[in-house]
């Protein structure tokens, strides 16, 4: 048995047993595990500044000092 590929969802620890045991595996990453990651990474970032967008515009309002 000698597989010449194989298609993973990028696991690292995965990858590095196939390239281990199967020296001339050809080893491919599923686009959909990809954009999926893309995807939730995008998500995370954009809901990461819109919170700190929110902080920094209502922190002042917090200690705002009437004259």
């Amino acid at each position: 048995f000698a597989p010449s590929s194989s298609m993973l969802d990028f696991e690292v620890g995965v990858i590095n047993a196939l390239d281990e045991v199967f020296l001339d595996i050809e080893v491919k990453g599923c686009y959909f595990h990809f954009a999926q990651s893309v995807w939730r990474k995008v998500n995370i970032t954009f809901h990461n500044i819109l919170f700190l967008l929110n902080v920094s515009l209502m922190f002042p309002r917090c200690f705002h000092v009437r004259g």
